[in-house]
């Protein structure tokens, strides 16, 4: 009776905390509501040359979108583009991309909205190199998020 009575309160706990782990996902998702990607702007890996477009969206169509009701906005950013591929992995922070980037956030930060920004595409990382892989991308990182 004594092993039941631990089995049982073994998987109600692993329930529990799953469900905690589910409902602050949830709670988290649920505070992005309604949003809008702002697509094939600043993820153009397929161009010849990285280098989008200034006016592909603007204040105007971020306080259109605020009017929708939209509240969250997501951004996919081909930062893989902007860093060298061979050490010590350059990051270029001058390309006019980070500029875009501080508009948008600076956008999302007057109209009170969220906002994702995605590392997006052109990371060749997978299951069998992503050892190879992880200082390019780490270092990378290290220098967007500072």
């Amino acid at each position: 009776m004594k092993k039941l009575y631990l089995l049982s309160v073994i998987l109600s706990g692993i329930f529990i905390q799953q469900s905690f782990a589910q409902s602050v996902a949830h709670d988290r998702c649920a505070r992005l509501a309604n949003g809008l990607n702002l697509n094939n702007w600043m993820e153009d890996y397929w161009s010849a040359v990285y280098n989008p477009s200034p006016t592909r969206f603007t204040r105007a169509d971020i306080v259109k979108m605020k009017a929708a009701g939209m509240r969250s906005l997501r951004l996919p950013v081909c930062f893989a583009l902007l860093t060298d591929t061979l050490p010590p992995y350059n990051v270029d922070t001058t390309h006019a991309v980070y500029s875009l980037i501080d508009s948008v956030i600076q956008w999302a930060q007057d109209y009170d909205m969220m906002l994702i920004i995605d590392n997006h595409h052109a990371w060749d990382i997978y299951n069998e190199n992503w050892r190879q892989k992880i200082d390019r991308f780490s270092h990378a990182w290290s220098v967007i998020a500072y």
